[in-house]
């Protein structure tokens, strides 16, 4: 039987096997976090007719003899480095990793754990974070933590307060007989103050964090505005004297008391009221957050006036380094959670498992759990990254599978047309 035969089956079978390939990717490249795969393939067994000769004084070497018997398939190889297009959502659980291609997110089902790039993510009625596709739950840290064993990643309950609370118990000295607190609106005060000789005026004044950040203690008290009574009885707006009227509150994280006042020492500060005295104003009973256990907020001479901002939850943000915060309407942030991020030392020896989901193997060597930022990639929230497939190269890929399949085919007819002659040579 001719060989060529068998070389054509295997040229068929090959190219069978690349046409499924091209098809899969080809019907994936819409899917989220898809990864094109490539057909290799390597020659088989070798027939050897003739070995090599050296060299002698009569005759040049001569090469190997050698029939090849077909072809194979060597590898189906994911294409792992690079990264797919991006489609924004809106949604805010939806996430995309960047400039990481070999970075996973982690998920668990059952007792298994898989690996994914799909971060289509969103809350069961338990409110763990899930892939929407199948809710297996997606791990990560809670809180602060970065690190360590990952567990579920579970929201709080919408229900949740929370509380920015200033306890203002200040002393106000110079020629002041009496102080009475109004009520300014969010975070800011109202203070009447009466001085000895009868006359009155109203000072406000408002206390604001300078950044977003809510664990930067540092806030801003500005001065506002400084009413006057004339002797009629009605209020006539001053203004003050240069730049005194701001003052940076520096606060301790931990304690949450006052540390420091512009840089400097001490807990007083100081500003001149046109045609009035000079007051000067101990914020020693001022504190960041809530008052620290067991403390007496208010317990100076003067009244005290408590602000009380709660919030209701009114959304989540997800930064670029995975950290999920929980939005109040008071405008404070809590960090709740951080979504963990796998690498992998050959990731295209990841096995497929469907639903978008991989598995480690031997190939492909254990996991590394990071902070995305420490693997040297980013998450955006509100987008999905898209299959990698290039569609232009697979269509480019099917022609030319098309046309080995069809000399592999055209093998096999020639060399049943060469059977048949030598069949016909008997008549």
């Amino acid at each position: 039987m001719l060989r060529s035969l068998y070389s054509g089956v295997s040229g068929l079978k090959s190219h069978q096997t690349k046409l499924d390939a091209i098809g899969n990717n080809v019907s994936n490249v819409n899917t989220i976090g898809f990864r094109s795969k490539t057909v290799n393939f390597s020659d088989v067994l070798y027939q050897t007719a003739s070995e090599a000769h050296p060299a002698s004084q009569a005759t040049a070497s001569t090469n190997p003899y050698q029939v090849g018997l077909g072809s194979k398939i060597s590898s189906i190889t994911s294409t792992m480095a690079k990264e797919g297009s991006t489609q924004m959502t809106g949604n805010t659980f939806d996430m995309r990793i960047n400039n990481q291609a070999n970075a996973f997110f982690v998920v668990k089902s059952g007792n298994e754990t898989f690996y994914t790039r799909d971060g289509a993510f969103g809350i069961d009625g338990q409110r763990n974070l899930v892939l929407r596709s199948n809710g297996a739950f997606v791990q990560g840290w809670k809180g602060t933590q970065a690190g360590g064993a990952v567990t579920n990643l579970q929201l709080p309950d919408p229900k949740t307060e929370s509380h920015l609370v200033y306890d203002i118990g200040i002393d106000m000295s110079g020629d002041v007989s009496e102080v009475t607190y109004g009520d300014g609106g969010e975070k800011n005060f109202q203070v009447t103050i009466k001085e000895r000789s009868g006359s009155d005026y109203r000072l406000d004044y408002e206390i604001k964090k300078v950044t977003d950040d809510p664990n930067d203690p540092t806030y801003l008290m500005t001065v506002k505005d400084v009413y006057i009574k004339n002797a009629k009885g009605e209020e006539q707006e001053v203004k003050l004297y240069g730049d005194d009227n701001q003052f940076t509150l520096q606060y301790s994280p931990t304690t949450g008391k006052l540390i420091s006042i512009d840089g400097g020492g001490g807990t007083h500060v100081s500003f001149n009221v046109p045609g009035r005295s000079s007051l000067s104003v101990d914020l020693s009973e001022t504190y960041f957050q809530t008052p620290p256990a067991g403390g007496t907020a208010g317990a100076l001479s003067a009244a005290t006036h408590s602000f009380d901002d709660v919030g209701k939850v009114s959304g989540y943000e997800v930064s670029g380094n995975g950290e999920i915060y929980t939005v109040f309407t008071n405008g404070n942030r809590e960090i709740v959670g951080r979504v963990a991020t796998a690498a992998f030392t050959n990731p295209e020896g990841l096995l497929s498992s469907g639903d978008n989901l991989y598995k480690e193997s031997i190939s492909s060597g254990n996991p590394r759990l990071e902070d995305i930022a420490k693997l040297g990639g980013s998450i955006t929230s509100g987008a999905l990254e898209m299959s990698n497939v290039d569609l232009a190269q697979e269509m480019t890929e099917l022609i030319v599978d098309q046309r080995g399949f069809q000399a592999n085919s055209k093998v096999i007819t020639t060399s049943d047309e060469m059977l048949q002659t030598l069949r016909d040579l008997k008549r």
